[in-house]
Formats: structure tokens, C-alpha cells, sequence
């Protein structure tokens, strides 16, 4: 072989080690960047995101949406309202009428109140949200502190309930 076809040789094995180099350190570091995503990713979603006011709220809607139909079968089966509890997906956590939503990682909690056959109260425990079904009202309260945390206001939502065309 002569020298520049020996020379082209060495070129061309060089440029391939480098390449395989290359592509075998960008597979390598896949890894390593998935780490560094995921965990950007999920500092992002638990500060910002899963406690946000919007995501919370969304969560104890859902939670209420599953106990009161079974409240209120328990209800026109029984005809008063329950004393406690008993429902599936939900804990006894400490106290009495006091439960926790096992449906979801944060395990949310809940404290169920009833003051006669036609009111109770399903209170967030950290009571920044209530759920209320009365005669007069059905709906939510959800406490708010202002920006400068000196005062307090409270957001009504109203459940208006679908009346049957009836004919």
C-alpha cells in the first residue's frame, strides 16, 4: 500500500472511531438527559401545577362529585341523611366523620358534617373549601387570602341543577 492510500486508510479509520464515538456517547448521555428532563419536569408540575389553586379545586370537585350521589341514595333509601361513611375509595383517617380520598397520590381529606335530615357539609381539612347542600343553597365556598395575605375572600359557586322537560 502506499503512503497515501495508507494515509486515507488511517483518515478513514479515524473519522469512523470518532463517529462511533460520538453516536456511542449521545446514546450514553440519553439517559443521563432523561433524568435531568424528568426531574425538571416534575419540579415544575409539584410547585407550580399539582398545588395549584386551579388543580385543588379541580380535585375536591371530583371528590365531591363521587360522595354525594351516594349521599343522597343513602338518603331516599333510609330517609334521613348517614351518621358517617362508609363508601369505597375513601379512608377513615383520624376523628370522627374525618376521611381521606385514596383515589389519588396526595391523599386527599374530607370531613363530613350533618346537621339534620337535609343539610350537610363536606369541609376540605385544611378548610379552604366546602361543599354545602341545604334547602336554600347547594355549591361551594372556596377561601381565598388576597395577595398581600391581610385579608380573606370567599368564592360562592352555585350548583344550578337540570330541570326534565316534562310534557
Amino acid at each position: 500500500m502506499s503512503k497515501r492510500g495508507q494515509w486515507n486508510y488511517r483518515q478513514r479509520r479515524r473519522h469512523r472511531h470518532l463517529r462511533s464515538m460520538a453516536t456511542g456517547s449521545m446514546l450514553g448521555l440519553f439517559p443521563v438527559l432523561m433524568i435531568v428532563f424528568l426531574g425538571l419536569w416534575w419540579d415544575v408540575h409539584y410547585t407550580g401545577y399539582f398545588w395549584s389553586e386551579e388543580n385543588m379545586e379541580k380535585r375536591f370537585r371530583e371528590m365531591v362529585e363521587r360522595v354525594v350521589p351516594q349521599v343522597e341514595s343513602y338518603r331516599r333509601e333510609h330517609g334521613h341523611l348517614p351518621d358517617t361513611l362508609n363508601l369505597e375509595g375513601f379512608a377513615n383517617d383520624w376523628g370522627e366523620n374525618s376521611y381521606i380520598d385514596t383515589s389519588g397520590w396526595d391523599y386527599l381529606g374530607f370531613i363530613y358534617h350533618k346537621w339534620d335530615d337535609s343539610t350537610y357539609v363536606l369541609v376540605h381539612k385544611n378548610e379552604w373549601a366546602k361543599y354545602v347542600s341545604s334547602p336554600k343553597f347547594e355549591g361551594y365556598y372556596f377561601f381565598r387570602w388576597d395577595e398581600d395575605g391581610d385579608s380573606m375572600r370567599i368564592d360562592t359557586l352555585f350548583i344550578q341543577h337540570k330541570k326534565k322537560n316534562e310534557h
